[in-house]
């Protein structure tokens, strides 16, 4: 009986489960259906626009399945294409930068500022803005990226703050002493310097003369960018770095900005001009373009994302940190490499490094895809090191952003033992065991000497290992190899001196270079392809909510199959804007400033 009743119950929670989840599908039909039916578009897009690029929105490396219906911060690529396809496209007489606020990394802005140049170059002009460069922290990135505009507006109680690049760790060693914690690690070799902050009680200094060269590289990367568009000399902004902080005033005086006024005086110097009065976000542009025909013969081109640490297995959901886990990334590769319709593979690659064994798995399924002809052209982003450089090793060819860091060829283990601090606090564990290595991992115990050769012949093995794949795909010889690594960290503009990277660039570049390696013309229309298949915002929430089972079931019954198209429809990608006209918005809030500090 008793088993009955709670068979009972187990088919009842079950039915209302379902009925919750239809009442909430049907409720967000009626809620969308009454959207669309007021927001929709008489037509696709105005006949003349000015576009919006508001980096207080956010950019985001991986395209995310909310962004689809416009909800969440858009992908670089999506913004990336957006622009070339404004650039060629008659209705779009030129664009807003919105900038000062929202996050950036210098890779990040590199590539964006790279993209508004080339639709620049288009005849199409650029107006930047910005409350201010920095309020309470650098806007050097900023500042840097505004630099690509044709006029760059300062409000006038706003400031440039060219702080330079600095990077800092906390170093804990004292205090873990002083709590009995003890850390061992191992690591190959002294450059590889992730365990530093815990060992010492100061910067080591091959470490420190290693990241020196790493921030006075990207520091001049910034400063060789913005004396090309501002037309002063490198000793000058070098000097105005230096300087620190310079006032509105003063920084129209010296010509690093053309005008001073407030964002409203900008829309109207602009109507004054005979601009579109019409103004769309780059992002809602980029929804709702639809190019003049689709072509039959456009070459499929894969693209799969590495983003986030190294993991072996995909953990969390839709909204937990990105990851680049290999049982997703690996399967990904091989799928688009087994595909004949794709022509050549994008592989965009963001990443501090992470598990050995995962990074070796997305490495084969790289390798076994040029191996058979399927070139594999990898972007970095911000941070492609360790693991993030494992991978990319055998690819066709590697690019990367002058300020992307790379390298840090090399490998690590750490353990914590807390044995001392337990006995401070007055506590004990005790058990049992069966082997006598059981406890190898555990930071209660420390290790013996037998365990510390373990770890140091798999260290040993695992560190050529990673040299030897480096020198294979690299075409280097393996002494030249070591020689590029220990764990050195370099920037993208010295990694491709040294050949670690073959040419600077980004999406755009990778396109370029995935044409000519699949033997496409330059005319040869593509067709992007995410591997693998991004999911709809409704499966994301009904995998991430009710288990895969139900939206296995609801997808069966054609329901998110409905649905899907209705998420992505220009109304619902308006409902986050409702209330936002790009004239009218004003930064979110003018004290959050760009990142100018970058962490390994």
């Amino acid at each position: 009986m008793r088993v009955i009743l709670f068979l009972l119950k187990c088919v009842v929670g079950l039915l209302a489960a379902v009925g919750f989840a239809l009442a909430a599908l049907v409720l967000v039909l009626v809620l969308f259906g009454k959207q669309a039916t007021e927001l929709k578009r008489s037509e696709p897009l105005p006949e003349r626009m000015l576009l919006v690029l508001d980096l207080a929105e956010g950019v985001v490396t991986e395209p995310q399945a909310l962004s689809l219906s416009g909800f969440g911060a858009p992908a670089l690529l999506e913004q990336i294409q957006a622009l070339e396809n404004a650039a060629k496209d008659p209705r779009v007489d030129g664009l807003v930068l919105r900038l000062g606020a929202g996050g950036l990394n210098q890779a990040l802005a590199q590539e964006l500022r790279a993209a508004v140049l080339r639709f620049r170059k288009a005849g199409k002009p650029t107006y930047g803005f910005a409350e201010t460069f920095g309020e309470g922290g650098s806007g050097l990135l900023h500042y840097y990226l505004g630099t690509a505009a044709d006029e760059l507006w300062l409000q006038p109680s706003g400031m440039i703050e060219l702080l330079g690049l600095q990077l800092t760790s906390p170093y804990f060693r004292e205090a873990l002493d002083n709590w009995g914690i003890k850390p061992e690690a191992f690591q190959r070799e002294e450059y590889k310097g992730a365990a530093d902050s815990l060992l010492y009680q100061a910067m080591p200094q091959p470490v420190k003369e290693n990241l020196q060269q790493l921030v006075d590289s990207q520091l001049a990367s910034m400063v060789e960018g913005i004396t090309q568009r501002r037309n002063i000399t490198p000793q000058r902004a070098r000097g105005l770095i230096n300087q620190g902080i310079v006032l509105a005033e003063a920084a129209l005086e010296q010509q690093l900005v053309d005008r001073l006024g407030y964002y409203d005086q900008l829309v109207e110097a602009l109507d004054q001009k005979g601009l579109p009065q019409e103004w769309i976000s780059l992002s809602d542009y980029g929804r709702d373009y639809r190019p003049p025909a689709t072509e039959k013969d456009a070459a499929r081109i894969a693209v799969v994302y590495g983003v986030g640490p190294v993991v072996r297995l995909s953990e969390g959901g839709p909204f937990a940190n990105p990851t680049m886990a290999a049982d997703r990334v690996a399967p990904a590769i091989a799928q688009a490499a087994e595909d004949p319709e794709v022509k050549a593979i994008i592989f965009r690659v963001d990443s501090p490094g992470g598990s050995y064994v995962a990074s070796d798995s997305i490495w084969r399924e790289v390798a076994r895809a040029t191996a058979r002809g399927k070139p594999v052209i990898v972007t970095m982003g911000n941070l492609a090191a360790s693991g993030g450089y494992f991978v990319a090793a055998p690819a066709s060819r590697i690019l990367a952003q002058p300020g992307t860091i790379t390298g840090s060829i090399g490998i690590i283990f750490m353990k914590p033992e807390i044995s001392g601090l337990l006995e401070k606090l007055g506590l004990a564990v005790d058990g049992v065991q069966a082997g006598s290595n059981a406890g190898l991992f555990s930071i209660t115990e420390p290790m013996s000497d037998y365990q510390r050769q373990v770890i140091n012949n798999f260290l040993d093995s695992a560190y050529l290992d990673f040299l030897n794949k480096v020198a294979a795909g690299r075409g280097l010889s393996l002494t030249h190899t070591r020689a590029l690594a220990g764990g050195r960290v370099w920037s993208g503009r010295d990694a491709a001196r040294i050949g670690l990277v073959d040419e600077l660039g980004g999406f755009h570049e990778a396109l370029i270079a995935a044409r000519q390696a699949a033997g496409l013309t330059s005319d040869q229309p593509l067709k992007l392809v995410t591997y693998p298949a991004r999911q709809s915002p409704f499966e994301v929430l009904f995998n991430e909510i009710l288990g895969g089972g139900l939206s296995a079931s609801l997808r069966e019954l054609g329901l998110l199959r409905n649905l899907s198209p209705l998420l992505r429809s220009p109304a619902a990608a308006r409902l986050q804007g409702l209330a936002r006209d790009p004239r009218q918005s004003m930064v979110s809030n003018p004290v959050l400033t760009p990142f100018s500090r970058q962490t390994q």
